[in-house]
């Protein structure tokens, strides 16, 4: 629906230029920025312009706290008790204070745009650190690092294509699709307040609490999604054509895909005690049915009627089921015998395992395959995607060798350096030794403040 009314504005050319919530300003921040233990006793700024500067206002009481309850910091920010150390001097003998404590890191560029590590792991910060305090071994940190590894892969490509087609988003606009632009960025917008009983600091407040989001940040969120669908349905859409040829050639590729496997249904009996040995074979020369015997003897699955379900392949040229050719128990013994029954069959009693065995091919299941016309739908869903990712993935190629983009090999290396460090390697470091847990008044300003790994 936003999708048919962006296209609707801009192919009507109504108001301004694409401001704000389309595009963002230049971030100015440097590269990398460390801190180290010095820096929190010179009250420089840590990602500012210069020092604090109180603002003018009634005079506030000193906020007292124990040093217990300082340590516990707020949100990303741990408090350092205790008198601040001289400015420029190292620290003490045994304290586990890190020199020096990567707090960001601008990995590369997409167009002159930075990429910020802290940016990048915000949207999966909360689950990555949850699965990083789970581990225990060696082994959880190859499993923690492969997950991460993912999660990089998948963020990195979706938000390199993203800046890039918004680019091109933008600079194939005339100046009135721009201004139509505009007034689908303030329908988006009133959309959201309308959600909210049409007020829009009801809307901040949610988006704050439910998605730590800002309402402009929201909507340049929801706009940005379909300026991308918008672009790449531009470009893509008109090359991805499907003809029924294409369908048939499909169903006739993948015929398992459309035709259930079959499946061989036994039945067995196993007796561990030998002692029911004849007590069975008269029960079954007697003419009592297999099921019924099973029931009242067999200790094999009684919570599925005693059965043994496998799946089957098929002949290639003829397609019939193969039991010949299947893997119905782990025992060579019963295997062997399991294969050469035929329905209604009984092989048995086998002595294998510290058990005696009965076998009986209740049934051989071969379900009717789906015809064409039942699955053309289906098939025109799965081969038109399969073509919209293969030209999507050639248009993402053609906008990289036309943009000016840091090497993806380099970004997602550094991005799995910084995973490490923040969630693996810094949760390890030893606390900073504590004065004692007496009242003390601690200050809240800046430059006491050392951010919590």
């Amino acid at each position: 629906m936003r999708t048919a009314r962006l296209n609707a504005v801009c192919a009507a050319g109504m108001m301004g230029l694409i401001v704000g919530g389309c595009a963002s300003s230049g971030d100015r921040r440097g590269p990398v920025q460390v801190l180290s233990a010095s820096d929190f006793a010179t009250g420089e700024a840590v990602r500012g312009g210069g020092p604090a500067i109180d603002a003018p206002g009634p005079a506030r009481p000193t906020p007292t706290v124990t040093a217990a309850e300082a340590r516990q910091g707020v949100g990303e920010v741990k408090v350092l008790t205790g008198p601040p150390p001289a400015a420029g001097a190292a620290p003490a003998a045994g304290s586990a204070v890190p020199e020096r404590l990567a707090v960001d890191q601008m990995v590369g560029q997409v167009n002159g745009k930075p990429i910020y590590a802290h940016d990048f792991f915000e949207s999966s910060d909360t689950r990555l650190r949850q699965t990083a305090a789970q581990i225990k071994n060696r082994e959880g940190v190859r499993s923690w690092m492969n997950d991460a590894t993912k999660v990089v892969d998948g963020q990195l490509r979706d938000q390199v294509r993203d800046e890039l087609l918004l680019a091109e988003f933008n600079a194939s606009l005339t100046p009135e699709q721009r201004q139509g632009a505009l007034a689908f960025i303030e329908s988006v917008r009133s959309e959201i307040i309308s959600g909210n009983l049409g007020s829009a600091e009801l809307a901040r407040e949610r988006l704050a609490k439910d998605e730590e989001l800002s309402l402009e940040q929201k909507v340049k969120q929801e706009t940005d999604r379909e300026f991308v669908r918008t672009q790449l349905s531009r470009r893509i859409a008109s090359r991805v054509n499907v003809s029924f040829r294409d369908i048939e050639r499909y169903y006739q590729r993948n015929p398992e895909k459309f035709r259930p496997a079959p499946r061989a249904e036994f039945r067995v009996i196993r007796l561990a005690a030998a002692a029911e040995r004849d007590a069975v074979t008269a029960a079954l020369d007697a003419g009592e049915g297999f099921e019924s015997v099973a029931r009242r003897f067999s200790s094999w699955r009684p919570d599925d009627a005693n059965r043994r379900v496998v799946d089957l392949a098929r002949d290639p040229q003829s397609g019939a089921p193969l039991l010949g050719k299947a893997d119905v128990f782990a025992a060579g013994p019963l295997n062997d015998a399991a294969r050469g029954l035929t329905q209604g069959g009984v092989a048995g009693p086998i002595e294998t395992g510290g058990a005696l065995w009965w076998l009986r091919l209740d049934d051989i299941v071969d379900p009717p395959g789906k015809a064409l016309y039942e699955v053309q739908r289906e098939i025109e869903g799965l081969v038109r995607e399969e073509r919209w990712g293969e030209e999507e993935q050639r248009y993402f190629d053609q906008l990289l060798s036309n943009s000016t983009v840091t090497d993806i090999k380099t970004m997602r290396d550094r991005l799995r350096a910084y995973a490490a460090e923040r969630y693996l390697l810094q949760p390890m470091l030893p606390e900073a030794r504590q004065p004692a847990t007496t009242p003390a008044p601690v200050p809240t300003s800046p430059e006491r403040a050392q951010p919590r790994p």
